[in-house]
């Protein structure tokens, strides 16, 4: 091909030959593409510069051109790219193993790589039907999760994604996958309880397992706070109790990470705000740095040791050329290494409370909005309607701010090295933006 010398080559040939994700293709000169980036920012072909407060897509966790995971990649490149871990093994896949396993709950011991959240979220569901099979339990194959719940774009995670955005006019499966309603008021649309209100409690999970027969449900799975439904984040009781149900009745609790592990809520992980332990962790994005595709599974050694006993293969019979990634995982190793040197764990902390102090009194202020939330670095609000989100989003671009949208929620995720500074620049585009919307309604 020959070398481009202006940035509408670029434009053209995106529009007629890239089949873009989850869209169509924008119109010529509407489209962004993005050519470099560093910390926070990214820069356009047009050379305009942006704060990132989506984290590209919610998986940069340290931000961009960080040099220590840089040179921990070129390093494990220029050694051994990667090997066949199906029948071998590398060393990064061992040590990243080990370093997960010492952050969790001793329950937590072995560590199975993919390559995406939505194949993890779907071999997780497949691992809890072939543990039943193989322990002699072979009617507990349905799966229950939640109505506007999102675990992935592949036909069996969108199966378990019981959300209008994902199965409308798409491919999915019926017969073993049920839901039970979010935790979601549905009057105010707010999730934490307060008079009169009507939210939707874990005592539907047993509801639903009973109605499906105890020996035939073998998980049940959620996210700790819900991305694509809306960045709904659940009362802590609620949590709690699903966990307990899913104890009782001898269902495995699975608990989709893929958005929030490491760091991203202001713990290690999500699960930690809640006082649970699932049964099945699954954790990506931020994981790598948005350097690697990559995602795990986290569960116990007793599920591991019935896989282990199979007579077929002796293990679980899931795998791609490029599980256990050697390069990817060496990324995910140093960004790791990052999160903890750099207290970036804590740092999502802080700078979410700052965050969520100056932007949760603007409730007062704008009608059109309500119910500013947040744990750590995920914090939304919400917008009377989707097309008033879809303004604010438009004008925070505007202004040099790329934030994201999911249905009336506007959502701020921005790396986990963001300073103060970069949250200041943040409150200030998003008051302006606000003032502008409000003056226009005038």
């Amino acid at each position: 091909m020959k070398k481009l010398l202006s940035k509408t080559d670029y434009y053209e040939l995106d529009y007629k030959h890239v089949w873009h994700p989850w869209k169509k293709n924008i119109k010529l000169g509407e489209n962004n593409i993005f050519v470099s980036g560093n910390a926070c920012y990214v820069t356009s072909i047009d050379n305009k510069r942006y704060l990132d407060a989506t984290s590209a897509a919610l998986n940069a966790s340290c931000g961009y051109n960080h040099s220590k995971i840089i040179n921990g990649i070129t390093k494990q490149m220029s050694t051994l790219m990667n090997f066949d871990l199906s029948r071998y093994s590398t060393i990064p896949p061992i040590e990243l193993a080990k370093e997960i396993s010492d952050l969790l709950p001793e329950k937590l011991t072995r560590t199975f790589y993919c390559t995406s959240g939505s194949e993890a979220t779907e071999a997780a569901v497949k691992m809890a039907q072939m543990y039943f099979e193989l322990t002699g339990k072979k009617n507990k194959k349905q799966v229950i999760s939640l109505e506007l719940g999102y675990h992935g774009s592949t036909i069996g995670a969108i199966s378990i994604s019981h959300s209008e955005y994902v199965q409308a006019n798409n491919v999915y499966l019926t017969s073993v996958y049920h839901s039970i309603p979010a935790p979601r008021c549905s009057k105010c649309q707010k999730f934490i309880e307060h008079n009169d209100c009507e939210m939707p409690n874990a005592l539907l999970l047993e509801d639903k397992i009973r109605e499906l027969g105890a020996d035939n449900v073998a998980a049940f799975i959620m996210e700790p706070i819900l991305g694509i439904g809306g960045y709904i984040i659940p009362p802590y009781d609620y949590i709690q109790k699903v966990s307990e149900i899913c104890k009782e009745y001898n269902v495995l609790f699975i608990l989709d990470e893929t958005m929030t592990s490491f760091g991203r809520t202001g713990k290690m992980f999500a699960f930690e705000h809640f006082g649970v332990v699932p049964d099945i962790l699954v954790c990506g994005k931020g994981i790598s740095g948005g350097y690697f595709p990559l995602s795990t599974i986290t569960t116990s050694e007793e599920i591991y040791c019935s896989f282990k006993n199979d007579r077929y293969l002796g293990g679980f019979r899931h795998g791609h050329t490029n599980s256990g990634h050697a390069s990817g995982i060496a990324a995910a190793i140093a960004t790791l290494e990052v999160i903890e040197s750099e207290n970036l764990v804590d740092n999502s902390r802080k700078i979410g409370e700052l965050l969520l102090f100056h932007l949760k009194p603007l409730e007062d202020t704008y009608k059109f909005i309500n119910n500013i939330r947040g744990l750590g670095l995920m914090v939304a609000i919400d917008f009377k309607s989707e097309q008033l989100c879809y303004e604010a989003c438009m004008s925070c671009f505007d202004k040099g701010l790329i934030v994201r949208q999911a249905n009336q929620a506007l959502a701020l995720l921005p790396p986990l090295i963001i300073c103060e500074e970069e949250a200041q620049k943040i409150i200030k585009i998003i008051k302006s933006v606000l003032s502008d919307m409000q003056k226009k309604m005038r």
